[in-house]
């Protein structure tokens, strides 16, 4: 419970206290002194950190006589990169989320990785025996690390389209011979791979890059964002997405009256606020920036469309005006388990009413 974000790494340089220093500083705190921690590799038969990696979980389940009962519930994952531990550490799996796993790779496996390199650099004139034994150790280390990443990056992405599938399946399921049209569209996270599985769909329209007619309003639908901190598949440079931009909304007739559906909020309004990170990606507190898109915003303050829908800065939940163009983001909380939306009411070339929803 006193680890932020429930990942607390087993080898030094990967962005936190590792696992023994924290235990160490816990048991001055309960008043042992240094003669007495420096005694438990005597009483455990072997070094604390090793313990801690070999015979935690084995002891610790015996001890309270439950996992060997329930072996699928584990509350602790260790994520290991291997024997070489180029990458080493506990996952508390009550505070893991898909923002968590950007974090494990971008922040403690990449200060992990910075620091083995830096390292390397530094014995590369380093002709002793214990150098080269160094140099040979992060060699291996670093090689269990590329590794480790690759297979992160695998297993999230084969879990993320089969979920999708399944997710598109159930709604062909519940929409099979009911009048209502659904449009859909990936956002800046989406592997490319989702397209695919959304165009398969026999209910759903990926609307994509497209200009879609909902009811008597052209809908133009754009799902890349600037760029972010987590490097996601679909984003690019504002200086690259005006021009992109400008060729889809060039596919609309009455611009006036047409929704534009971008998945980045325009930059600089009250939908683009979100927490300022540091360079281990903690938000502030106290502190907001802003964080959207300058060309959205350029696109929509040119052409003034009748409403712009947004989504991306999760904690910006709200409406406004952009002279005569609405924008509206529901929001997320999807980390939590909360689908939000808004169902929107247009009417004679107007945005007659609206209401935020939760589910």
């Amino acid at each position: 419970n006193e680890d932020e974000d429930g990942i607390v790494p087993l080898v030094r340089n990967a962005g936190e206290k590792i696992l023994i220093d924290r235990i160490e500083k816990k048991f001055e705190e309960k008043g042992l002194s240094s003669a007495q921690f420096s005694a438990f590799p005597t009483i455990l038969g072997k070094e604390i950190n090793e313990y801690i990696i070999s015979n935690f979980f084995a002891d610790f389940s015996d001890h309270l006589n439950l996992f060997m009962y329930l072996p699928k519930t584990p509350f602790i994952w260790h994520i290991t990169s291997g024997p070489r531990q180029g990458f080493d550490a506990y996952i508390i799996i009550y505070k893991w989320n898909r923002d968590k796993l950007f974090t494990l790779k971008s922040v403690h496996i990449e200060k992990r990785e910075t620091a083995l390199r830096n390292c390397q650099s530094d014995l590369l004139n380093e002709k002793t025996a214990s150098a080269e034994n160094e140099k040979d150790l992060i060699f291996h280390q670093l090689k269990e690390i590329e590794a480790l990443k690759k297979k992160i990056d695998e297993l999230f992405k084969s879990l993320v389209l089969q979920r999708m599938k399944e997710w598109i399946a159930l709604a062909d399921e519940r929409l099979k011979d009911t009048p209502y049209k659904v449009y859909m569209a990936p956002g800046n996270d989406d592997y490319f791979e989702i397209d695919e599985i959304i165009e398969d769909s026999s209910a759903i329209v990926n609307c994509n890059n497209k200009n879609v007619m909902v009811g008597e309003h052209e809908m133009v639908t754009f799902c890349y964002a600037n760029p972010t901190p987590w490097n996601t598949p679909r984003e690019k440079p504002d200086e690259e997405l005006e021009p992109m931009l400008e060729e889809l909304v060039g596919k609309v007739k009455d611009k006036g009256n047409a929704i534009f559906n971008f998945h980045a909020p325009p930059y600089g309004f009250g939908l683009d606020l979100a927490p300022e990170l540091d360079e281990n990606l903690t938000q502030a507190a106290d502190r907001k920036i802003h964080v959207g898109s300058k060309a959205v915003a350029k696109m929509i303050e040119k052409y003034q469309p009748l409403l712009g829908l947004h989504g991306h800065i999760h904690e910006s939940r709200g409406v406004q005006k952009i002279r005569k163009t609405t924008i509206i983001n529901p929001g997320s909380e999807y980390s939590e388990g909360i689908l939000k939306g808004v169902v929107l009411v247009l009417e004679k070339g107007k945005v007659k009413d609206y209401i935020f929803t939760n589910g």
